[in-house]
């Protein structure tokens, strides 16, 4: 198991952290989907070291 980031953001600034444990960036980017999805947040960017995974944003209509 792999430890992952993520970074809740805003207008390209880190609002609040997270941390993923996963076993692989699929498995993290799965993972990141769930916390956006259930966060008010609208975008989140997963970080493996100093390795960006990726990001994922929130549907228009779920923003807030």
């Amino acid at each position: 198991m792999s430890h992952y980031r993520g970074y809740f953001m805003k207008d390209d600034r880190i609002i609040a952290p997270a941390i993923i444990h996963a076993t692989d960036d699929a498995q993290a980017m799965l993972k990141a989907g769930e916390l956006l999805t259930t966060s008010q947040f609208v975008r989140i960017e997963v970080w493996r070291e100093t390795r960006v995974v990726g990001a994922l944003s929130a549907p228009a209509e779920n923003s807030h």
